[in-house]
C-alpha cells in the first residue's frame, strides 16, 4: 500500500539512516586506528542489530523474521560484515590506510571498478571529506580534493599505460612470428 500512495516506509528510512550512520562511524574508527573502539562498536551494533531484526522489526511490519525475506539478506550481509570486522579486530589496523584498495593494481577489472565508484553521485566527494576529517593534515580542504583527483587520475593513466604496454609486447610477439615465419 505504501507503494501505491508513493511513500517510502519509516522502518526503511530509519533502517537507511542508521546504516548510513554506522558507515561514517567505521570510517572514522577505522581512520583514527581506534581498535579499542571499534571492537566496542561492534559490541553495540550486533546487540543493536539483533535487538531490531528479532523484536523491533516484526512487531512494526507484523511480520516475523522468517518470514521476511528481505530482512533474511540484509542480516545475511550483516553477518558477513561482523565476521570481517571481527577478523579486522583481531588482526589489527593496517600502519598505511591511505588510499583506495582498488587503486592497488592496474588492470582492467580495477579500473573498471574504481570507475563504477566513482560515478556513484557524492561517494567520491564524502570519502575524501572523511578521510580529511579524521587524518592528521595540514593540507586544507580543497588541496586535500586536489590531491585525491591527482591520484585518480594518475591511476587511470597508469591502467592505461599497462594496456598499451601488454597490447604492445603482443603485436610485437606477431610481428616477430611473421617475420621468421615468411607470412
Amino acid at each position: 500500500s505504501s507503494l501505491s500512495d508513493d511513500q517510502v516506509p519509516e522502518a526503511f528510512l530509519v533502517m537507511l539512516l542508521i546504516q548510513f550512520s554506522t558507515m561514517v562511524v567505521d570510517r572514522a574508527l577505522y581512520l583514527r586506528k581506534t581498535v579499542l573502539g571499534k571492537l566496542a562498536f561492534q559490541v553495540v551494533l550486533v546487540l543493536a542489530i539483533h535487538l531490531w531484526m528479532f523484536f523491533i522489526l516484526p512487531a512494526v511490519t507484523e511480520r516475523m523474521f522468517n518470514q521476511n525475506v528481505v530482512a533474511q539478506l540484509w542480516y545475511f550481509v550483516k553477518c558477513i560484515y561482523f565476521a570481517l570486522s571481527a577478523y579486522q579486530i583481531r588482526c589489527g589496523y593496517p600502519t598505511r590506510i591511505l588510499g583506495n584498495f582498488l587503486t592497488k593494481k592496474y588492470n582492467h577489472l580495477n579500473l573498471f571498478l574504481f570507475q563504477g565508484f566513482r560515478l556513484v553521485p557524492f561517494l567520491v566527494e564524502l570519502r575524501a571529506v572523511m578521510d580529511w576529517v579524521w587524518t592528521d593534515t595540514t593540507l586544507s580542504l580543497s588541496s586535500w580534493m586536489c590531491v585525491e583527483d591527482i591520484y585518480a587520475n594518475i591511476f587511470i593513466i597508469k591502467c592505461s599505460r599497462e594496456t598499451e604496454k601488454i597490447h604492445w609486447l603482443e603485436m610485437t610477439e606477431l610481428e616477430e612470428f611473421s617475420v621468421f615465419s615468411g607470412c
